[in-house]
């Protein structure tokens, strides 16, 4: 097998770096929510009930079912929708469009004025996670030589625990 030129091999890296943003994403973003509902500041602001302290918090209803929109949103454009966009228009394109999902239902998330809202953001950013997860690892395997897939489809398992690592540091932090 002839080595990989340079210039080339620095392009698929980068290529690769990028693709795996989403992974990083999605680390971040499904560790999030670990960190931020036990925040006393987030449960004054969206709390629905009070604590034996009298404290505002968020009902643990509410909190289980928070994630399920994530998960819902997640699972309903990464089994139905990614694959035909892929299919379509090739691997970038539902990765390029779960990015920008991402991006707006995080400022619709953090500017939320009520639960409802934040509900709506967290549903949203799954629906754009599920365009670009499965994409992603297929894009890699497409554009990354045999003498380098190994090492870039282990770079993208590996960015999610980046993220989540990520995350939880900025939940000590705040």
């Amino acid at each position: 097998m002839a080595p990989i030129p340079r210039d080339r091999l620095v392009r698929i890296y980068l290529s690769c770096f990028c693709t795996a943003l989403g992974m990083f994403m999605y680390g971040y973003d499904a560790s999030t929510f670990n960190t931020v509902n036990t925040n006393v500041y987030w449960n004054a602001y969206f709390g629905d009930s009070l604590d034996s302290k009298n404290a505002t918090v968020v009902s643990s209803n509410t909190i289980g079912l928070i994630p399920v929109g994530y998960s819902l949103g997640t699972i309903i454009t990464g089994f139905f929708v990614s694959s035909i966009l892929s299919d379509l228009w090739g691997r970038r394109v539902p990765m390029f469009v779960g990015a920008v999902f991402v991006l707006g239902f995080s400022f619709l998330q953090a500017f939320s004025p009520n639960l409802a809202t934040h509900i709506v953001g967290r549903t949203g950013i799954g629906l754009g996670q599920g365009l670009m997860l499965p994409a992603g690892p297929v894009y890699i395997g497409e554009i990354a030589p045999r003498a380098v897939r190994g090492q870039m489809m282990s770079f993208w398992q590996l960015v999610y625990s980046v993220g989540a690592f990520c995350s939880y540091l900025v939940g000590l932090i705040t």
